[in-house]
């Protein structure tokens, strides 16, 4: 695995673009690593919400965003000491518990399958 800049993609901190925050969460991409899925806890809800109420349209009064978003750079800034440490792997236990847990909060959209066609675009 790549480990180049890892003190980044593996830190639960805040990546910032001018106005527009977003949180990092390293939990909900641990299966891709092959680290055991965790269930996210209701701050990461609150982060998100948070979050989410700023925009340019909505606060066209705000003309500091440094200002504004301090407590979110200071996280950036501490990104080192924010680095995800969860070893345990993944096992199908946890993460039928993790499934359970997202179906009953996330709308799915499944699709029944691919056609000929569908696949022949692919290749």
């Amino acid at each position: 695995m790549c480990t180049r800049d890892s003190n980044i993609w593996r830190s639960s901190c805040p990546i910032i673009c001018f106005y527009a925050v977003e949180f990092h969460f390293v939990d909900r991409v641990a299966r891709q690593f092959g680290k055991r899925q965790g269930i996210p806890t209701e701050e990461t809800k609150s982060v998100i919400t948070s979050l989410h109420r700023y925009s340019r349209r909505n606060n066209r009064d705000i003309s500091d965003w440094v200002a504004k978003h301090q407590t979110w750079i200071a996280m950036w800034n501490q990104k080192e000491t924010l680095i995800d440490v969860e070893n345990r792997l993944h096992n199908d236990s946890a993460y039928q518990k993790y499934l359970v847990w997202y179906v009953e909060r996330c709308r799915l959209k499944l699709k029944p399958g691919w056609t000929k066609e569908e696949w022949s675009e692919l290749v």
